[in-house]
C-alpha cells in the first residue's frame, strides 16, 4: 500500500473516516525505534480514545534533558508538549521507554556500561519525569509511565 501512496500522480484518499476534531484524551511519548515502532502503535491502539503521539529518537530522554539545558519554554520540546495539552485538552501522559534504546545506550553508554544498566537509567527516568510532569503540567489529572522489554518473543509493556 505505501508504493501505491507514494506513486499516486493525483493523492490519497483516506478509508478509516471523516476528519472530525474532539478533545484529545492521551499524549504519549515514546521512542522513533523502528523494531519497537509496531508495539507501541498496538499500545496506542490498544488505549481505544484520541491520543497525540510524540516519536522522536529517545522519546522520554528528551524530556529528561530539558530539566538539564534552561531554556524558553516555547523553545523546547517541553513548550511543545504545554502546547498539546492546552490546545487539545490532553488529560493523561503516557511515557514509554524500551530495552536496548539507541538513543540511551548514545547518551549513558561507553566502555564498561552494560545493557542492564542502560536499561536502568532508562527505568530512572521514567521514575524521575512522572512527578516532574505531573508538577509543571497542573492540567494533566494523570501521569504514567511504561518500560517495554522482550520477553518469549513479545514485548511486554511494565508500568514503572
Amino acid at each position: 500500500m505505501g508504493r501505491e501512496i507514494l506513486g499516486s500522480l493525483s493523492g490519497f484518499l483516506t478509508k478509516n473516516g471523516r476528519l472530525e476534531k474532539k478533545r484529545v484524551r492521551y499524549l504519549v511519548v515514546y521512542c522513533s525505534d523502528p523494531f519497537y515502532h509496531p508495539t507501541f502503535e498496538e499500545f496506542v491502539n490498544g488505549l481505544g480514545e484520541a491520543c497525540v503521539v510524540f516519536a522522536e529518537p529517545g522519546g522520554p530522554l528528551l524530556l529528561q534533558h530539558e530539566w538539564c539545558e534552561p531554556q524558553k519554554e516555547e523553545e523546547t520540546i517541553l513548550g511543545r508538549v504545554r502546547f498539546i495539552i492546552d490546545e487539545l485538552g490532553v488529560e493523561e501522559i503516557i511515557l514509554i521507554n524500551h530495552s536496548e534504546c539507541a538513543a540511551y545506550r548514545d547518551t549513558y553508554g561507553g566502555e564498561g556500561v552494560s545493557q542492564e544498566q542502560i536499561d536502568g537509567y532508562a527505568k530512572a527516568d521514567l521514575e524521575d519525569l512522572v512527578p516532574k510532569l505531573s508538577e509543571r503540567f497542573p492540567k494533566v489529572k494523570k501521569v504514567y509511565a511504561f518500560f517495554a522489554h522482550p520477553e518469549g518473543g513479545y514485548v511486554r509493556f511494565s508500568r514503572i
